[in-house]
C-alpha cells in the first residue's frame, strides 16, 4: 500500500511527475516557459480563474476542456440572436429520419441518422444541435427581441461577437464583445433565475464588473455596460453597470494581477483558495 508523507513541501511541478495532479508533466513545463516568457495572454475568464486560486487558472489554461451542453446551448443562443445568418456555418441540426420521429434515438435507423450526422459535423468543424434545441434557442431569441429595451439594444448595435486584443497592467489580454456601438456595450448572461432580485449574487460570484471594466477599456471608451440576462424560463432583465462597480474592478483587476505576476515570479501554483488569504485560512466574517 502506498503511503505519502504529507509533511513534504513539494513544488507543482514534483506533485506533477509523482502523477498527483491531472496535469501531463509535459503540457505543464510548456505552461511555465510561456508564463516567464511572457508568451500567453489574458482573459476576463482566466484572470477570474486565478482570483479564485492559482490552481484554477492552470486548470483553466491546461487542463481539458470539453464541450459541455450549457457551452453548446450557450453558443447555439448566443448565434441564433446576435449572429442568425452564421447559424448554418456554425450548426448542423439532428433529426430524426421521416416516418421514426416517435422513436427514440435507440432505434437502428435512428441511431444511424444520428451517427452519420455526428460524422458530417466533424468533417464540416460544425456543432450538431437537435431540432428541439433550436426551438427552444429560438424562443429565448424571441423572447429577447421582443423585450422593448432589450431588443433595441441589441438591434441597435453596430458591431457583433467582436474580437478585441489589448495592454493592460504588463499583460495582453483578448475577448469578444457580445455587441456594441459607439456608446453601448452588450453582454448576454444566461442565468438560473433572470428576476432582478435574484441576480445580486451571481453579479457578484461571476465579477460582471470586471468584464464591463475590460471590455470598455478595450474600446478605449466610456460605454454605457449593459447585461442582457436572460433564464430558461423566458424571463429578461436588463442591467445596466454602475459607473462605481467599474472604478473598482480596475483596482480589482490590477490587484490579481499584480498577485499573478508573484506567482509567476515564485512558481507559487500548487496553491488553491488559501491563495487568497494572508494567514491561510480564512475568517468567518470573510465568508
Amino acid at each position: 500500500m502506498r503511503t505519502i508523507d504529507i509533511t513534504e513541501d513539494l513544488t507543482l511541478k514534483e506533485r506533477i511527475e509523482r502523477r498527483e495532479v491531472p496535469f501531463d508533466p509535459s503540457e505543464y513545463q510548456a505552461f511555465i516557459d510561456k508564463m516567464n516568457t511572457g508568451d500567453f495572454s489574458l482573459s476576463f475568464t482566466s484572470i477570474k480563474e486565478f482570483a479564485s486560486a492559482p490552481l484554477d487558472f492552470l486548470r483553466y489554461k491546461i487542463g481539458k476542456k470539453p464541450e459541455t451542453d450549457s457551452m453548446r446551448l450557450g453558443d447555439l443562443e448566443h448565434t441564433m440572436i446576435l449572429e442568425p445568418e452564421k447559424f448554418y456555418d456554425k450548426f448542423l441540426i439532428l433529426e430524426k429520419p421521416k416516418g421514426f420521429e416517435e422513436f427514440t434515438w435507440a432505434k437502428k435507423e435512428n441511431k444511424i441518422a444520428k451517427q452519420n450526422a455526428e460524422i458530417e459535423a466533424a468533417t464540416k468543424e460544425l456543432t450538431v444541435v437537435t431540432i428541439d434545441e433550436v426551438e427552444k434557442a429560438l424562443e429565448i431569441k424571441e423572447c429577447i427581441l421582443s423585450n422593448e429595451v432589450a431588443g433595441a439594444m441589441v438591434n441597435g448595435c453596430e458591431r457583433y461577437e467582436q474580437p478585441v486584443k489589448f495592454e493592460l497592467f504588463g499583460f495582453t489580454w483578448f475577448g469578444v464583445i457580445d455587441a456594441h456601438d459607439r456608446r453601448v456595450i452588450l453582454d448576454l448572461k444566461k442565468v438560473a433565475d433572470a428576476r432582478p432580485n435574484k441576480l445580486r449574487w451571481p453579479f457578484q460570484e461571476r465579477k460582471m464588473n470586471w468584464q464591463a471594466f475590460l471590455y470598455r477599456y478595450a474600446l478605449k471608451g466610456h460605454h454605457d455596460f449593459y447585461n442582457i440576462c436572460y433564464d430558461s424560463h423566458g424571463r429578461v432583465s436588463v442591467v445596466k453597470m454602475a459607473d462605481f462597480d467599474i472604478q473598482a474592478a480596475q483596482a480589482q483587476i490590477e490587484k490579481a494581477c499584480i498577485a499573478l505576476r508573484e506567482c509567476i515570479i515564485g512558481d507559487n501554483w500548487n496553491q488553491s483558495l488559501e491563495f487568497r488569504t494572508q494567514m491561510g485560512y480564512f475568517e468567518s466574517s470573510e465568508l
